[in-house]
This record gives C-alpha cells, structure tokens and sequence, in this order.
C-alpha cells in the first residue's frame, strides 16, 4: 500500500487499481471501496449566464459541491466582450472565500448606469486559481446587461417598479 496525497494505492500482485480518491480492491468476485482523504471540492457558477439592469450590480453565484470541510477560495475576474470594462461595468479581479460548511458565496461585479440608449451588451467573468478544490464545468459566465434606458426593455432584467399613482383633479 502506497499514499501519494489523498490517494491510496493499493497494489495486489502487478494489478494496480484506483479511481480518483478511492482504491479498489478485487479478489474473485468480491469488490471492496476504500475511500481515503476528504471528498475533492468542485467550485462552479450556479448558471452559464446571468441578465442585468444597468441598476447592477450583477450578482453571479459561486456553488461548492463534493465536500465542504475546509477552506477555499477562487479567483473571480472579468473580461469584455460587447460590453466595455469600465464604461459599462467596472472590472474585478477577487478573491472569493467559502469558509467551513459554506456551499455558495457571491461574486459581484458593479455595473454603471448610464443616460445612453444602448442594445444589450455582454461580458464573461472567469473562476480561476482555486485553493483546496477544482473548478467544475461552469467555470465561465455570461453576463447580459439590459439598458434601461428603453422603455421597451424596462424591466427585463429585474423588477418592473410601478409608476406612481398622480390623483386626476381634472373634473
């Protein structure tokens, strides 16, 4: 038997067999599971991509799974697309930390709200460099600013707030 970090190794003869974190055993028709160290702790945007006012800020949720025993962190940084760093949002670059038995955190990016009509523009924000955990599939996000400067999209992106109610004295 060998531990090369959280992995044992087990060797039976010249067979060699493991999966991940865990270690195999087989003997005739008898197969024996030995887990080993702490489940790997995957860290990943809750949804591939997120609609905003130009109110802001864009709220992305970070979810952890498989395991929440210790401490992590990850890079959270944004990069352009349609939409251009702090002209329409203001650029990030943070660290995000989900302490013991936390399984999601935020990461906010603030996004300017300007007078300009304007179509809908886009930006990614990028998980990177994690500490104690890996990053899952949605390790990139899509974020759609809606201009609110259109009464045609007013709305879209969040709450419509009502107009309000002026007393007629008209008679």
């Amino acid at each position: 038997m060998r531990h090369c970090g959280r992995t044992t190794l087990l060797w039976i003869g010249t067979v060699l067999l493991f999966l991940g974190s865990a270690a195999i055993i087989a003997l005739c028709d008898t197969v024996t599971m030995l887990q080993t160290g702490t489940p790997e702790q995957v860290l990943a945007f809750s949804a591939a991509s997120y609609n905003i006012g130009e109110g802001g800020p864009a709220t992305l949720i970070i979810q952890r799974t498989g395991g929440n025993v210790e401490t992590v962190t990850v890079q959270c940084s944004t990069a352009g697309d349609a939409a251009v760093a702090d002209v329409d949002y203001r650029t990030i670059a943070t660290t995000v930390t989900f302490a013991p038995g936390a399984t999601s955190e935020v990461c906010l990016v603030p996004i300017v709200n300007d007078n300009t009509l304007e179509n809908q523009e886009t930006f990614r924000v990028w998980l990177s460099e994690p500490t104690a955990a890996v990053l899952g599939t949605l390790a990139i996000a899509t974020v759609t600013i809606v201009d609110d400067d259109d009464p045609s999209l007013a709305g879209k992106a969040g709450p419509l707030l009502a107009w309000p109610t002026i007393p007629n004295k008209c008679v």
